[in-house]
């Protein structure tokens, strides 16, 4: 696929520029498996709460907004009432809501953005709480910040990258998306018709039925090849 001349970056946060939370939300599932009345393994409570997640996500919309931290509570609440586990959900999601302050950074990511000869706007489905939070952890400072709650509006639907345009003055052929989620990021930019550098981690192979991003790469150094 030939490369293209970008005028800025639309960055994803978490999973792309730092972990995502995956070892605790695996604690949190471990223990309802443990405490369920049902004979439930964590892996079908994980698949069951990533369900639920996108589908509050995408109703928190405008007028209906709600922040992550809620939807995380309310999404929890109705694991536990699913599989009749008693745990508290306040004290589940602490570690979660702790790790969205402090998160670990990938490796290449600080050298990665210092090379990075191109206007940044982070564009994350987050709180801005944790997020800012979290870039004030790192030492981090990107040009722009655009996320869920300025918007009122959760990746994958267009809202949040359109504003990103609109502060960096581009058209949707002169920046690229570079996230790893391929349900917010990829879609999402699919939608918006602009440009996506999928980050695929974990080697994900995608389905027979999905659109395909326009460029992959294994970690956040691929920006650096597709920008030049």
């Amino acid at each position: 696929m030939n490369r293209m001349r970008f005028k800025a970056v639309l960055l994803d946060f978490y999973g792309t520029v730092v972990e995502e939370a995956d070892r605790y939300v695996a604690e949190i599932c471990s223990k309802i498996s443990c405490s369920s009345e049902q004979s439930a393994a964590s892996v079908e409570i994980a698949e069951h709460w990533f369900k639920i997640v996108p589908e509050m996500c995408y109703r928190a919309y405008k007028a209906q907004f709600r922040l992550q931290n809620d939807i995380a509570v309310e999404s929890l609440q109705a694991v536990l009432q699913r599989y009749q586990c008693n745990l508290d959900c306040t004290a589940l999601l602490e570690p979660i809501r702790e790790y969205w302050e402090n998160p670990k950074i990938f490796p290449e990511s600080k050298s990665v953005l210092a090379r990075c000869n191109l206007p940044i706007c982070l564009v994350s489905n987050t709180d801005d709480e944790y997020l800012y939070r979290a870039m004030r952890k790192h030492h981090l400072s990107f040009a722009h910040v655009v996320t869920s709650e300025s918007c009122k509006s959760y990746k994958p639907r267009v809202d949040i990258f359109i504003r990103a345009l609109s502060v960096l003055g581009a058209s949707n052929k002169e920046v690229l998306v570079v996230g790893d989620s391929y349900a917010n990021d990829v879609v999402g930019a699919r939608a918006a018709s602009i440009p996506v550098l999928w980050i695929n981690r974990k080697n994900r192979v995608l389905g027979k039925t999905d659109e395909g991003p326009d460029y992959v790469s294994s970690d956040l150094c691929g920006v650096l090849e597709y920008i030049a």
